[in-house]
């Protein structure tokens, strides 16, 4: 399986983009309580730095390999030489 590396964050994000849903259609906290914030704050900034943190890992991926087949042209280039 060689796109386990693009699947897995890419189910994360669909999946933490769900939680953001769901977690925002809630209009208000079953607890009443002296907070600053929202009951669905902290959801929603875990799902949203886990939605950041995938999309790293997937750009962290796709940029050996492209840094890869520029470093093969080079060491083409520098035998021609």
């Amino acid at each position: 399986m060689k796109q386990r590396h693009l699947l897995f964050p890419t189910l994360m994000i669909a999946l933490s983009g769900i939680v953001i849903y769901l977690t925002s259609s809630f209009p208000v906290a079953r607890f009443q309580q002296d907070a600053s914030v929202d009951a669905a704050f902290f959801p929603i900034i875990i799902a949203a730095i886990q939605i950041i943190l995938c999309v790293l890992l997937i750009a962290q991926k796709q940029i050996p390999t492209q840094a890869h087949k520029t470093n093969q042209r080079i060491s083409t280039f520098a035998a021609v030489l």
